[in-house]
């Protein structure tokens, strides 16, 4: 095996210079459409936070496990053994500059059979730093919603502690994403939409998103004043753009009552799950164990009191950790002692605190072993690791729907039915199945629905 053969990083996000981000379709499909995986539920392990923290470091533990555990099938009892045995996979060094751009994968998947006899398949995702000075906080927030809305598990990695300002990060990454996905434009949008949308782009400096809970919740009360006021001034805003467009109909930029109203709807009838799945924060260099000690149960401690809130605290601070809580479908934590002064850009253990190494050897079981493998979902559903197979299921889905509202003539003498009534309890269920497979959650682009729903069309 070459050494271009062996496992290795690669990148699938980049930032080019005008700092947009670029997606390296080549290298998902080359990784993803593998025959051993592409039909497989996936976990995706992703590694996210602000730069130089040791994020690669500590996912190449992660991919020590893997190796072990579910490639060279071995004991994980001890799984970090002697001082000599090889820690690398993603590139790292350090020092304060950062040295991971865009987002990385792990160019093998590894496979892990469940209690139920089902393979998962796992991929590792390692991200850039955040918030150095050479990034955008619109680049860090990208990337940190992008890493988030694949992963099925996000490892949020800190220095020490949990701080207001992490919270904070949390919270206006998941606002921006979610107002970057509204104000994206694509060709099966209408003409009116995507003009509205181009409009109203022009006419701020700079847009940003705030994510709020539910209005009948308390946190959001403390909000509310500045919504109108912003309210209001938006409807200026927008006014005085139309009023400087020579006072063209209305209709014409989607502004009349009845096109906001649905584009309203639309947004506020979405079923009201979390953005995200699941969030581990991990702490690293805790330096106080006997307040909250090492490990998951301390971790647990320590975010119950950090995300817990009481009268002492600030309403915004209140509606803060209620947002990030909204966030995410569970949020965990755990907590991590420093790795000893000597790590540099080591490749063994050698010189590796052993009750560092004693708490990563706990931490890789809880996110890695089978029991605990999470599978990649979306709007509940679970994904498989490409688009194709994830629209043959649902085709064979609506079928099976078919086939089952037609039923009844197995059951009824044939000759008793007329062709009229078969023909038209045919064309019942078709719509019936067609109707399904065009509502449930699908992953992909318009071009691979539209392929698989003419499919279904066809099918007599």
């Amino acid at each position: 095996m070459t050494s271009a053969d062996q496992p290795h990083a690669e990148q699938i996000i980049d930032i080019n210079e005008d700092k947009k981000i670029v997606p390296r379709l080549d290298t998902l499909h080359k990784i993803l459409l593998q025959d051993e995986i592409k039909d497989k539920h996936v976990c995706v392990v992703s590694i996210t936070g602000t730069y130089r923290p040791g994020k690669s470091f500590l996912l190449n533990f992660l991919l020590h496990f893997l190796n072990l555990r579910y490639k060279g099938k071995k004991d994980v009892t001890n799984w970090l053994g002697s001082n000599d045995e090889p820690i690398s996979g993603f590139p790292w060094k350090s020092g304060s500059l950062r040295h991971t751009f865009g987002i990385l994968i792990w160019s093998e998947v590894f496979l892990a059979e469940l209690s139920t006899g089902e393979e998962i398949a796992i991929i590792l995702l390692d991200t850039q730093g955040s918030f150095d000075n050479g990034t955008r906080l619109a680049e860090s927030a990208s990337i940190f919603a992008l890493t988030a809305l694949v992963s099925s598990m996000q490892i949020y990695n800190l220095k020490e502690g949990l701080r207001q300002y992490d919270l904070s990060n949390l919270q206006s990454e998941g606002g921006q994403f979610f107002l970057d996905s509204e104000l994206k434009i694509d060709e099966t949008q209408p003409s009116d939409l995507v003009s509205l949308k181009q409009d109203f782009k022009k006419i701020f400096e700079k847009l940003e998103c705030f994510l709020l809970p539910y209005p009948g919740k308390a946190s959001a009360i403390v909000h509310h004043k500045t919504i109108v006021n912003e309210s209001i001034s938006l409807y200026e805003n927008v006014m005085d753009f139309v009023k400087d467009r020579n006072c063209k109909a209305l209709d014409e930029y989607a502004l009349h009552e009845e096109h906001t109203r649905n584009y309203g709807q639309c947004i506020f009838d979405k079923k009201n799950n979390c953005s995200f799945q699941n969030l581990l924060v991990l702490i690293r260099d805790w330096p106080y164990p006997h307040e909250y000690k090492f490990g998951a149960e301390g971790g647990r401690e320590f975010l119950n009191c950090e995300l817990g809130s009481n009268e002492l605290q600030s309403s915004d601070l209140i509606a803060l950790k209620d947002d990030v809580k909204n966030l995410f479908e569970s949020i965990s934590c755990f907590l991590l002692p420093h790795p000893g002064r000597s790590i540099t850009a080591a490749t063994a253990l050698e010189g590796i605190d052993n009750e560092f190494k004693k708490y990563v050897e706990l931490l890789g079981s809880t996110i890695l072993a089978p029991e605990n493998l999470i599978a990649k979902k979306v709007n509940g559903e679970k994904v498989k690791a490409t688009a194709e197979v994830h629209h043959k299921d649902t085709i064979e889905e609506s079928i099976a729907l078919y086939e089952n509202l037609m039923a009844f003539i197995k059951i009824r003498e044939s000759k008793s039915l007329g062709k009229n009534l078969v023909y038209k309890k045919h064309c019942e269920s078709k719509s019936t199945a067609i109707a399904y497979f065009r509502t449930k959650r699908k992953m992909g682009d318009k071009a691979t629905n539209d392929k698989y729903d003419l499919v279904l069309q066809q099918v007599s």
